[in-house]
């Protein structure tokens, strides 16, 4: 500041001319500096913070670096990782030749992850192997990943044969382990002549293996059956406590003969499961029961048999946990089940029935006569196809011998009404009711599962309506099934929304008195939705403060139902504190 100007700075006086000119010159000068001094400023403030900034990356990288180092991981020991490794393995089905999933996934992270890896063989003990299936309109395909099915004719032989080694290298690493194997084919087109050899070639590795063998699983084809059963026999499988075998196409009493003969009389055989999609009433027998079957815990026939062929196996196997048949009536069973029989199951706690019947039969359910099960916890029984009323009558009788130890209960809506309510009367201690079935079987056509009416109303208390088929002097409770607390209904037909909203609401009301209050409902529908069944719920029970509802509904897209229709407009609620 030039001192002439000073005197101006602690007064009001009016500077000179020659004094005003001096102060714009200093300014501008000032301004000048001003600005170099801030390109200066800013010129270096960026190099220090490149600067300032890489110190930091490099401090940081070291940092990233030491963790990597004193990772505790590494100072894991080898049995731990296995363990850890062992975890890592899928546990709803075997793990599949699939670099995407452990193991295969973790010998690719390291080397050392690798060395333990490929030298722990419990991790190499399951496999699920899906056959490569040729399909003639398949693309041309890069992918390597070799558990993928649909390929195409030049590419299908390189994946047979990739297939192949690839099960040969997984199961070498299992040392002695027994093994659980499960083979699934996608495709018909299995056994061209331009690779027959290579599909024999990767069957015989994994029978190679089958004196290991703890639990096996086929679902192919019936062409590819006869690869597996003819080279098998109940002394190449001295270990097999699990036998699972289903197929999307029909089976032949030759076949199923075969594999009673071979896989089916394991000598260790525990748990035996088949499902077929078609059957030929002509091709059904009386076949021999084999010996081993004593020993067998759980039991499921999900293809028709002839019923005497049932008692026969239940007569033998009295050690019987769990069992599933499917029942083909004919005309002649007066003379296969009279007298009445006893059959003791003192460890059976789950029994499903289905039956085949085009006329209603007295002896349909006649089973459920015959069984002593003390331990009975699950009842499942379903007629095909459902053009009649079922008739629960001999149901209710063992549902009277398993009171008290029945939880679970599924049935067909379609039922006598009166035959209905006494058999729920009997059913008091049943926590979860299921009305027809989430999955159609295999072998029923959706012509023979029509929508079902279902009558909700009985479900208050049993004064209102009075039912005329209560007995006199038969004691009565205020609800049916006053445990109730999971409900699900499937192929619903006509029951409307508010009759559904009205029964969920009146079991989740806290002031009820003689029931318990429903904790899931899932109904399926077989129409069109009507009413926003998930908020009148919410806020019928909102004031009330259930915390633990959890509500499902579906309805069909089109009706009738057909093959290919799927389900839409799907409402989940889930309420939790």
């Amino acid at each position: 500041m030039e001192p002439c100007l000073l005197p101006y700075l602690g007064n009001n006086l009016v500077p000179s001319d020659a004094e005003i000119h001096k102060a714009k010159t200093l300014r501008m000068t000032s301004l000048t500096s001003l600005s170099t001094v801030h390109t200066e400023a800013n010129t270096r403030t960026i190099a220090l913070t490149r600067n300032l900034k890489a110190r930091i990356t490099t401090l940081r990288n070291s940092i990233h670096e030491c963790d990597i180092i004193l990772s505790p991981i590494r100072h894991l020991p080898a049995d731990v990782l296995r363990e850890i490794f062992s975890l890592c393995l899928v546990t709803h089905r075997n793990p599949c030749l699939s670099i995407h999933e452990a193991p295969l996934l973790l010998i690719r992270v390291c080397s050392a992850w690798r060395g333990i890896a490929l030298t722990y063989p419990r991790l190499w003990a399951r496999l699920h192997i899906q056959i490569p299936g040729y399909y003639p309109d398949a693309p041309e395909l890069t992918e390597p990943t070799m558990h993928l099915g649909k390929v195409s004719r030049a590419n299908h032989v390189k994946r047979l044969k990739n297939c192949g080694t690839a099960v040969q290298e997984w199961l070498n690493r299992s040392g002695s382990y027994t093994l659980s194997i499960s083979v699934v084919s996608t495709s018909h087109y299995l056994c061209l002549s331009d690779n027959a050899n290579l599909m024999v070639g990767l069957v015989d590795t994994i029978i190679s293996f089958s004196h290991r063998w703890h639990e096996f699983e086929l679902n192919v084809s019936i062409a590819i059956y006869p690869l597996f059963h003819l080279r098998l026999s109940p002394d190449s499988v001295p270990l097999l406590r699990d036998l699972r075998v289903s197929s999307p196409d029909g089976l032949t009493a030759s076949m199923f003969s075969d594999l009673l003969r071979g896989l089916m009389s394991a000598p260790d055989i525990r748990t035996i499961s088949t499902a077929f999609a078609d059957y030929n009433l002509n091709n059904l027998r009386r076949f021999p029961v084999p010996s081993n079957w004593a020993q067998s815990t759980h039991l499921y026939l999900q293809f028709p048999v002839r019923q005497e062929w049932i008692f026969d196996i239940l007569k033998q196997c009295r050690n019987l946990v769990a069992c599933k048949f499917v029942v083909v009536i004919f005309g002649d069973q007066d003379a296969i089940l009279t007298p009445k029989v006893d059959l003791p199951l003192p460890f059976l706690k789950f029994l499903s029935v289905n039956a085949i019947s085009q006329d209603w039969d007295p002896y349909v359910t006649r089973i459920f006569d015959y069984v002593q099960a003390p331990l009975l916890q699950t009842i499942e029984h379903h007629t095909y196809p459902r053009v009649k009323p079922t008739v629960l009558s001999p149901l209710i009788s063992m549902l009277q011998r398993s009171k008290g130890t029945l939880k679970k209960l599924s049935i067909d809506p379609g039922t006598i009404p009166s035959e209905m309510i006494e058999c729920l009367r009997e059913a008091e201690s049943v926590v979860h009711l299921v009305y027809g079935t989430m999955t159609r079987p295999l072998y029923v056509t959706p012509h023979d599962c029509p929508p079902e009416d279902i009558d909700l109303s009985i479900f208050g208390p049993s004064n209102t309506p009075q039912d005329s088929s209560i007995a006199p002097g038969c004691p009565t409770s205020k609800f049916l099934l006053p445990n109730l607390e999971v409900f699900e209904a499937f192929e619903v037909g006509h029951l409307t929304d508010e009759i559904l909203i009205e029964f969920i609401v009146s079991r989740l009301d806290p002031t009820q008195k003689g029931c318990a209050r429903l904790k899931r409902v899932h109904v399926q529908f077989q129409k069109k939705g009507q009413t926003d069944i998930a908020s009148e719920v919410l806020r019928r029970i909102g004031a009330v403060g259930i915390s633990d509802f959890k509500l499902d509904v579906s309805y069909f897209d089109d009706l009738p139902r057909i093959e290919n229709v799927t389900w839409k407009h799907h409402v989940d609620i889930d309420i939790e504190t």
